[in-house]
């Protein structure tokens, strides 16, 4: 049996972008106190007992950033604009390579999503194949403004933001501190496959 090249490429398409639906506000603990070792127990309960942060209106907490302020500070400069060509590479580079990224503005558009809620997303369909269910590729942001007008997966919005890292008892997740959204007039490309 041969495999074409453009197969598999489109077979690891697929496989990225199931790995990217896995973020902070998915994360499950699988493994029961049971089973744990001694060093995990002991994590366990570093992190059961660790402060988080005061929740926020929705409840959200770990997410250690100063919106206010560093909207006054922004200069208007913006680091990486993310366009229609190589979204799916920026947004995996991104959850794979964050420490070269941290700090960094961003501009990005996409559907607003919030399938996850209280988390709320940025980011358009990825790709389908017959071997998986064509979901979203995303990216978290974080912000206090009040969404509830916005329609999910309806309404496209542009994105201008810090990346940053955040942890709670989940874990460590990346997501954009918002410096400004806007809701856009028109839908752009809404679905991708690089």
């Amino acid at each position: 049996m041969t495999i074409k090249k453009g197969s598999m490429v489109f077979v690891w398409i697929c496989i990225l972008v199931l790995a990217l639906g896995i973020s902070g506000c998915s994360k499950q603990q699988s493994a029961t106190s049971n089973n744990k070792t001694s060093s995990q127990k002991e994590a366990t309960e570093s992190s059961e007992t660790k402060d988080y942060g005061t929740p926020d209106a929705l409840g959200r907490v770990g997410y250690h950033c100063d919106i206010e302020a560093d909207k006054k500070n922004f200069n208007g400069k913006v680091d990486i604009v993310v366009g229609d060509n190589l979204y799916t590479t920026q947004i995996n580079d991104w959850y794979t390579n964050f420490d070269q990224y941290e700090g960094k503005t961003v501009e990005i558009e996409g559907y607003y999503i919030n399938k996850y809620a209280p988390c709320t997303f940025v980011g358009r369909y990825g790709p389908s194949c017959p071997y998986c269910n064509g979901g979203y590729v995303s990216f978290e942001f974080y912000t206090q403004e009040d969404l509830s007008d916005l329609k999910p997966v309806q309404d496209w919005i542009k994105v201008i933001g810090i990346l940053r890292q955040g942890e709670d008892k989940t874990g460590v997740f990346k997501y954009i501190e918002v410096l400004s959204l806007e809701k856009m007039d028109e839908v752009g490309m809404s679905t991708v496959t690089n």
